[in-house]
């Protein structure tokens, strides 16, 4: 099939990662939220919820809720 079917994001570099992966949960019809999320830039920095780890996160993680999508650069 062609075009791919997907989706297309508009977002400001003041939105949240966290707020990213609801508005993907949100945009493929997700009907179980329980699961985790997590991204990986380029450089290796994880980002994931720390509520979702209660309040403790992995090892080099930054909490997606307080991380800005502003820290992305051009082409990441």
């Amino acid at each position: 099939m062609w075009p791919r079917p997907g989706r297309v994001f508009a977002a400001a570099r003041s939105h949240s990662f966290a707020q990213l992966a609801e508005a993907v949960d949100a945009a493929f019809a997700r009907w179980d939220l329980a699961h985790l999320h997590m991204f990986t830039l380029a450089e290796g920095t994880n980002l994931c919820r720390a509520r979702d780890w209660d309040g403790e996160l992995p090892d080099e993680a930054l909490d997606s809720a307080a991380t800005k999508l502003s820290r992305l650069n051009l082409g990441e």
